[in-house]
């Protein structure tokens, strides 16, 4: 992290956390709070993990986190520092922007396992009573994993890019899994998407289609 000097494990908030003020200082100083001043910020803008659903498993007793990795240059427009304006300045990212997906103890906030992937996922996870967790890949991909271990026990690459999580529901005793396809979009100002613009900055998913299609697989 960049914005402060470490997390105090007691409390769960910034070691110069100070009650007093009502806005705190950061740890790179004042002077990249300037106009136009641009910093390098890790987590990305998107986060590290954000609004894609986190797992929990009641056969393991884990989380599975998934998270954007990589860093982004924030610039400082105080002309947008007035109320109805939301992002305040702009960003890049700051080098390639790829995914992992952490298992952790929830209880002793251990992480026992830790998997990485080349493309950023916010796709977020499913994790099953059968011992599997699904995730999206942006390049199509639909990955499941082993809960315990994280080691990858079947792909299948559908040629759209996912946003959206996988569920599970069950029919006459059978179960399947359900995903929807499909990368959005342009906002209303103009502005793309995290996801769209991460399949633009990536060459090999350029030419990648974007279609919205609910893919269904039984297990």
């Amino acid at each position: 992290m960049t914005w402060t000097k470490g997390i105090d494990p007691k409390t769960g908030k910034p070691i110069d956390y100070n009650p007093g003020r009502d806005v705190q200082f950061y740890a790179e100083g004042e002077a990249t709070l300037a106009n136009g001043a641009v910093r390098r910020t890790c987590p990305t803008i998107g986060g590290g993990t954000n609004f894609w659903p986190v797992s929990y498993s009641h056969r393991t007793g884990y989380l599975y986190i998934p998270a954007h990795e990589g860093c982004s240059d924030i610039s400082v427009d105080t002309s947008a520092h007035i109320k109805g304006k939301f992002m305040g300045g702009g960003f890049t990212p700051n080098g390639r922007v790829t995914s992992s997906l952490t298992m952790l103890d929830p209880v002793t906030g251990e992480l026992k396992k830790r998997a990485d992937f080349p493309y950023q996922n916010s796709s977020g996870v499913l994790s099953t009573g059968g011992g599997l967790v699904f995730t999206g890949m942006l390049d199509g991909t639909l990955l499941a994993l082993d809960d315990q271990t994280l080691e990858e026990q079947w792909r299948f690459n559908v040629g759209t890019g996912f946003n959206a999580a996988p569920m599970t529901y069950a029919v006459n005793g059978k179960q399947y899994i359900a995903i929807a396809s499909g990368v959005c979009c342009v906002r209303p100002n103009g502005q793309i998407s995290n996801s769209l613009a991460a399949i633009r900055r990536n060459p090999e998913l350029r030419d990648q289609s974007n279609a919205t299609v609910l893919y269904v697989f039984g297990l």
